[in-house]
């Protein structure tokens, strides 16, 4: 989000300030700063902490902008940049920085930050109309990310299914506006036809320098509205609907329907948009084709494999989020019913793919651009846990086989194969507790005894990392870390299903879960925890795994984790 920037004054000798609170600010400043120089040194710091990108020097430098940002709206009541600075700064906070139930309360200052900053913008005055979309696009955003972090249940609130229908509503709502006042914006700079010449390319390569309606890098000013904006809006659009058509609120076949139909039409839409932009833009085609290829996966499945094959194949280079949506998919048209050495070819096609993406993710000489380098560790555990589950799933099909045919499978795929499958399940899964950079991650110990069971259960410790590396706790971080936890314990009851290992799985979980710094604090841990076996409950519920395995064992998985809550 990029921020309303005031021009420079030139190179000024920085003074120490205390950002402690407005008070202390204020008290701590040069005696004559007006509200230029709030502005300008609420700049500075958003540029620091954005240098910074991730841990306690990044989100210091932030909450030092919102600070600057504030005594500068309190020096000009009718400004709108310091306060849609100031929401921005705050959005940033609490989705890149801050750590469950903490970043929740400051999302809900940025939401209210929006509202104020639209609250002083003046209808005709040069410049509000696209300042109207940016905060208005914003807001949907912060929609977007409180209703991600209540689904993912990191946080928990009253009445949270309202609330989160209030939120889809409004974030749903504000899409359709924004595109609205965009298309205005469009036609009153392009005329009825839209873009058609070489000036018009130039003015589209300019206004979409910013992703989405978040543009404006002057104080209020006339931003150009181009058709890819307005694209980039449909995009969004796109992927929240889809979001909203896989969550909890769209139970019903009817909600269902209309999600559908509602992205669709946005797709439509964004492709209409497209033909009236001449010459090549590759980089908005690719994001065209993965829309496509993402409606294709979740309404159409059996359209989406040979549409993504091509994209993969056609495609220079390789890019994360589509190998990733490949992989995904292939897991996902996997049928129970599939021949062991076809399923198996399959689950190895979606690891190798999976491991292209890990491999891109983990470059550290040549780092995904695409991707906010903050957002990285937990991508990277997120790749680690599918990676297990694909070994646990092949562990099942393999074991499955042999229940039904012995000496046939054993020919096939010998037992030792589907043991190294849930072996390497387990190495994975441990790898992606570490993989968010919490400071904290589960290990093998190499002091306490083996777990008694046949498969001789290596015992679990708790390592940390080298004080030299700043543990992360935004909410992130925290969420792919339960997930590697969550998916290790249940690897660990395939290693030793025998009533004793279940037992010493159900004695250790708590500690570990807690030793891991996942009862977070501000809240009773009782709730927390009731929260989190329903979330993963609710991930279990369909997976492929549970298809394999069948309802009876998988109702004793459930029953399992709903043990931990007596």
């Amino acid at each position: 989000m990029a921020p309303l920037k005031l021009p420079k004054k030139g190179k000024q000798k920085h003074t120490h300030i205390d950002f402690s609170s407005l008070d202390t600010a204020r008290a701590s400043a040069p005696a004559h700063w007006a509200h230029d120089d709030w502005l300008e040194e609420g700049d500075r710091q958003d540029e620091n902490g954005t240098r910074y990108q991730s841990g306690s020097k990044a989100a210091r430098h932030f909450t030092n902008s919102t600070v600057c940002y504030r005594l500068a709206a309190s020096l000009s009541p009718t400004d709108f940049d310091a306060r849609y600075n100031a929401a921005r700064a705050y959005q940033t906070l609490a989705t890149d920085h801050l750590s469950p139930p903490e970043c929740v309360r400051v999302l809900e200052t940025a939401r209210e930050g929006y509202r104020e900053a639209l609250g002083v913008l003046v209808e005709g005055e040069e410049g509000a109309a696209t300042a109207r979309i940016d905060a208005l696009f914003n807001l949907a955003q912060a929609d977007v990310a409180l209703f991600e972090m209540l689904e993912e249940g990191v946080v928990s609130e009253p009445g949270e299914d309202e609330r989160k229908a209030q939120l889809a509503k409004e974030a749903r709502d504000l899409f359709v506006e924004v595109e609205r006042l965009q298309r205005v914006e469009m036609e009153r700079f392009f005329g009825q036809g839209g873009p058609a010449g070489e000036d018009d390319v130039a003015a589209d390569e300019a206004g979409s320098v910013a992703s989405g309606a978040e543009t404006s890098v002057q104080a209020i000013q006339t931003t150009i509205v181009t058709p890819q904006l307005v694209i980039d809006t449909l995009l969004e659009s796109i992927a929240f609907d889809i979001s909203l058509h896989d969550s909890s609120l769209s139970s019903d076949a009817e909600t269902q329907a209309q999600l559908r139909q509602s992205a669709l039409d946005s797709f439509a839409r964004a492709a209409t948009l497209r033909s009236s932009i001449p010459g090549d833009n590759p980089e908005l085609d690719f994001e065209l084709a993965h829309a496509k290829a993402t409606l294709l996966t979740t309404f159409s499945p059996a359209e989406a494999t040979p549409f993504l094959s091509h994209l993969l194949a056609s495609s220079p280079s390789p890019r994360i989020d589509l190998l990733s949506l490949y992989a995904d998919h292939l897991l996902d048209s996997l049928s129970p019913s599939t021949p062991l050495s076809s399923a198996l070819s399959t689950l190895q096609t979606a690891l190798l793919t999976y491991d292209r993406a890990y491999a891109l993710l983990s470059n550290r000489l040549s780092p995904p651009k695409q991707i906010q380098a903050s957002h990285l560790p937990s991508l990277l555990a997120s790749n680690l846990v599918s990676r297990a589950q694909v070994h646990l799933l092949a562990f099942h099909l393999i074991k499955r086989a042999h229940e039904v045919d012995p000496t046939s499978a054993e020919a096939e795929v010998p037992a030792a194969q589907g043991e190294e499958h849930l072996r390497l399940a387990h190495q994975l899964a441990l790898e992606a507790s570490a993989a968010p950079k919490s400071g904290l991650a589960m290990i093998i110990s190499s002091s306490a005894p083996s777990s008694s069971g046949p498969t001789l259960k290596p015992p679990l410790a708790i390592g940390r990392s080298p004080p030299s590396v700043e543990p992360r706790t935004d909410w992130r971080t925290l969420s792919a870390l339960r997930g590697a936890l969550f998916t290790l314990v249940r690897i660990r009851l395939r290693m030793d299903p025998s009533p004793e290992g279940l037992a010493y799985e159900r004695a250790r979980f708590w500690g570990l879960w807690r030793a891991l710094g996942l009862a977070r604090g501000g809240e009773r841990e009782g709730e927390v925890r009731g929260r989190e076996v329903r979330w993963w409950i609710e991930e279990m519920e369909g997976d492929k795994v549970g298809e394999v395995v069948g309802e009876e064992e998988a109702r004793g998985e459930r029953e399992w984790w709903e043990s931990l809550l007596a």
